[in-house]
């Protein structure tokens, strides 16, 4: 009984409260009319006369449900509020302090997470933040387990690009998604595909870092071996130069154009004499290796990227800058190798639009603005999203919302197949460079080359 009391009380309130917005616009009948029903519905409440409450209720609710009566500049003013003060509860509390959705850009994280998932993401694992800030009002460090998955805010790290615009107005830090590994004083040694470790106490966590579930994964988490390539100037010829190669945000390589010449300085080194680029972080253990057809199948391996024999070479712009020589070297290969390749076939989600394929997380032209030269051409596969998972060899999906049986030319085809092949590791005949803004311009003739 007590809550039907109150909800009447409440029901009252906002009949007054539309009364009052409106009774300018009301004819003094009308007013009186209003007045008397809210003050019999008044008087019962306070006398608990239930049954008059409920015979006077329906008249109540159509009051406080008419809005029509209202000004336009008043229903606009306190629609403009709601809108103000949801948006401030959105983004000044439960975005910060709660929780958060998140869709995933890249295919760092596969193949737990890949490209396009979309996460919920709570705010109040760990403590409680401090909204607009990397700080905590609270925070307990013991939450935070090994091999959990966490996401952190690029402010205050070396990140490269760490930057970003929300809603295109404000200027703020990304946000990464990574497997938690280490602690604080945790040291941590990889080999051989596992990860060793002890604590700040000087126990083994090798246990916890090789957990079960994990211990199957063999998908290498390479990239390329120019990493990111920023210009720093331009030369009188329109060559890009000098220009800083990057890994994982540390400037690592600096080249620099004189003419034909490139003079090459390597600029990371831990401690420890570096020769040559691919004796970086095990560079010269790694192969990026695509599949090309002659009078046979080959696979084609680039291997050890090397200062030697440094040239020029065009991005996919058409722009002239230093890059690194990389050797080959090619296997011939049998339908047994070409069987196998590509039944073990992992790519990353990509998309197919007007014939031409591009990764999502490909950092190139989008596939509007691209000619037909940067991207490969899949001719007869219609517009979506795809990934070909190994583990799903007897169809090929389309995110769930298309399949495509086995025998489809997109599965059947060697040369396809072939394509999927080069680009789920990424090979590219052309270097993907990171523009600073002052050096958009100009593609470089071959005058200025021959000069």
């Amino acid at each position: 009984m007590f809550f039907f009391y109150r909800k009447s009380k409440n029901l009252l309130h906002q009949a007054y409260q539309v009364f009052q917005k409106s009774k300018k616009n009301l004819s003094s009948v009308e007013e009186k009319e209003i007045l008397s029903q809210m003050q019999a519905f008044q008087d019962a409440i306070l006398k608990k006369e239930k049954t008059k409450v409920i015979a006077l209720w329906p008249a109540i609710k159509k009051i406080a449900k008419d809005k029509s009566k209202i000004p336009y500049i008043i229903r606009a003013k306190d629609f403009t509020f709601g809108l103000l003060i949801a948006i401030a509860i959105a983004f000044g509390l439960i975005r910060p302090m709660w929780f958060e959705i998140y869709q995933i850009p890249t295919g760092s994280m596969r193949p737990t997470l890949k490209e396009l998932d979309r996460l919920t993401v709570s705010k109040c694992q760990f403590g409680i933040n401090i909204p607009f800030t990397p700080k905590q009002f609270y925070f307990d460090e013991n939450e935070i387990l090994r091999n959990g998955i966490t996401i952190f805010t690029g402010e205050g790290l070396n990140i490269a690009d760490g930057k970003t615009d929300y809603f295109y107005l404000f200027r703020g830090y990304k946000l990464y998604i990574k497997r938690l590994i280490g602690k604080p004083l945790d040291t941590l040694y990889f080999y051989g595909g596992r990860i060793y470790g002890i604590d700040k106490d000087g126990n083994s966590i090798t246990r916890d870092l090789n957990p079960e579930y994990l211990r199957n994964i063999n998908h290498i988490p390479f990239l390329n071996f120019e990493g990111q390539v920023k210009p720093k100037g331009k030369t009188p010829q329109g060559i890009l130069s000098p220009v800083v190669f990057y890994q994982s945000g540390l400037p690592v390589l600096k080249m620099q154009s004189y003419g034909p010449f490139i003079q090459s300085e390597i600029l990371y080194s831990n401690g420890k004499p570096i020769a040559d680029y691919y004796e970086l972080f095990g560079i010269g253990n790694y192969g990026v290796s695509r599949i090309i057809k002659k009078d046979r199948y080959y696979l084609e391996i680039l291997h050890h990227p090397s200062i030697k024999g440094a040239k020029l070479q065009q991005d996919y712009l058409g722009r002239y800058l230093p890059t690194l020589n990389t050797n080959k070297s090619y296997l011939a290969l049998d339908s047994t190798h070409l069987k196998t390749i590509f039944e073990n076939l992992y790519t990353a989600r990509f998309v197919v639009k007007n014939g031409m394929m591009r990764r999502i997380s490909q950092n190139s032209p989008p596939l509007e603005e691209a000619s037909s030269s940067v991207y490969p051409k899949f001719q007869g596969i219609p517009d979506g999203t795809y990934e070909y998972l190994m583990e799903n060899k007897e169809k090929f999906n389309i995110l769930s919302i298309l399949t495509m049986e086995r025998d489809s030319q997109l599965v059947i085809e060697s040369d396809v197949r072939q394509k999927l092949f080069d680009e789920a590791f990424k090979y590219s005949g052309k270097i993907i460079c990171m523009d600073s803004d002052e050096y958009l311009d100009g593609n470089l003739s071959k005058e200025k080359l021959e000069q």
